[in-house]
């Protein structure tokens, strides 16, 4: 499960800022590392066939919160525990899942529905 965003809209300013997307780059390196194994695997199985002709390609998808609740989370939201803060990125879960599930099946899958569109410049 991915808890740090890939992308960030804004170049961090203060040192608690750049520390924390630091953090938060740093958290991703994992869960991409593993990612991007899952891809090669795919790419070998496509590729070469042969013993691994019986394994199955795996399809990763992914949900996101909303392109603007990610935009507005601060170095601060990450201390917020007041119920009103929690109840609407949980009411906000529950929609994006529903609109998600709506979906299914998409062949929208990992990577290219890990970002959101038009990409934001990286820091």
């Amino acid at each position: 499960m991915r808890i740090n965003p890939q992308q960030s809209a804004e170049l961090p300013q203060s040192n608690a800022e750049i520390i924390d997307r630091e953090n938060e780059l740093m958290g991703n390196l994992s869960l991409n590392k593993e990612l991007d194994f899952v891809l090669t695997v795919n790419d070998w199985i496509e590729k070469f066939g042969g013993g691994l002709a019986e394994k199955k390609k795996v399809k990763v998808r992914t949900i996101k919160m909303t392109k603007d609740t990610a935009e507005a989370l601060r170095y601060s939201s990450k201390f917020d525990r007041s119920r009103g803060f929690m109840d609407r990125l949980r009411r906000e879960g529950e929609e994006v899942a529903r609109g998600w599930l709506q979906e299914w099946p998409s062949d929208r899958c990992y990577p290219e529905d890990a970002g959101y569109w038009p990409r934001p410049r990286v820091y």
